[in-house]
């Protein structure tokens, strides 16, 4: 049985959290800091958000909890991921995290003769290409069991798995999020998990333009001041949440999407496209139940709104590298 974490109220949980931050010594945050008037994981349990499919267990709230306070030194980045992805028994982890040990165990040996950092971040681009990524790109597929289990994956689950292969064979990376992609980088150079490729960085404006110019793609408005923006770890975990909560909001899964978008910013507070979502699907929600003569409901998801957010005037920016 899943144990539920739920607060009988949002102005209680707020409370609650202010005094265990005074318990704990930790100074009160900048109000200048993120868009949050709230803590994420605080508002995570308001009462609006409960339902069966927002329910959280207790090894995802400690998780949540251990990443709001950067503070990952029980986690390895593998096994955040699972939980992440819905893998939270301890058994059930045991055979994903031993593929995952096998994978590293031939990245290791792909990567011994690499005597420069950008000769390993190709010999482990191709390797992750030509084996447990072998089975292709696949939109939305960002749950780390069915990347080793199917080899099918998306840029969010080829970035993670890159990350965690480059920690075992001592490459430094850092995750690089723009409009609808994440990429990462190393040093002076750019590395796209979804062809095992490196990329000088001087070239990366060019690259970018011809690719989304090639594919379509339009630029969100969460990254029409900066074209992309650098993170680390924490902040390549909470586009796994990003990308479930896109799949809720598609389905008009209100409660689960938001609930979802707040995980993600337990990761990465300032995260452009979190707080563009978040805002958008909180209006989209209070639209809806307009719509369906569901007045009382709009008023309540209106004023979470305004509690939780400040005005989209001081929201993050994002930052060129």
């Amino acid at each position: 049985m899943r144990h539920k974490f739920r607060a009988c109220g949002l102005l209680i949980a707020i409370v609650v959290a202010s005094a265990a931050h005074v318990a704990m010594g930790q100074p009160e945050e900048n109000p200048g800091k993120t868009a949050f008037k709230i803590d994420p994981l605080t508002a995570l349990q308001s009462p609006l958000l409960a339902t069966d499919d927002t329910a959280t267990s207790a090894t995802e709230f400690d998780l949540l909890q251990h990443a709001r306070r950067n503070k990952m030194d029980h986690w390895s980045m593998a096994q955040a991921a699972l939980v992440i992805s819905g893998v939270e028994d301890k058994e059930a982890q045991k055979p994903y995290l031993a593929k995952l040990t096998e994978i590293a165990a031939g990245c290791k040996e792909v990567t011994a003769d690499a005597h420069t950092p950008l000769a390993k971040a190709k010999a482990l681009g191709k390797f992750l290409i030509k084996n447990p990524l072998s089975a292709g790109y696949v939109s939305m597929c960002y749950k780390m069991p069915v990347v080793l289990d199917s080899g099918h994956y998306n840029c969010v689950s080829s970035a993670v798995l890159y990350s965690i292969m480059a920690e075992k064979c001592d490459l430094d990376v850092r995750a690089i999020t723009m409009s609808n992609h994440v990429f990462l980088r190393a040093l002076d150079f750019d590395i796209e998990p979804t062809n095992g490729h490196a990329y000088s960085i001087a070239d990366r404006d060019d690259r970018l333009l011809s690719e989304q110019a090639r594919d379509g793609a339009k630029t969100s408005a969460a990254y029409k001041t900066f074209p992309y923006r650098e993170t680390g770890r924490l902040g390549l975990l909470s586009t796994m949440y990003q990308d479930a909560a896109s799949g809720f909001r598609k389905n008009h899964q209100y409660e689960a999407a938001v609930s979802t978008y707040l995980k993600a910013a337990c990761f990465d507070p300032k995260d452009p496209s979190t707080l563009q979502n978040l805002r958008s699907t909180l209006k989209t929600w209070s639209k809806d139940s307009k719509r369906n003569h569901q007045d009382v409901k709009a008023s309540k998801i209106d004023a979470f709104a305004k509690d939780l957010l400040r005005d989209s005037s001081v929201l993050n920016k994002t930052r060129a590298l």
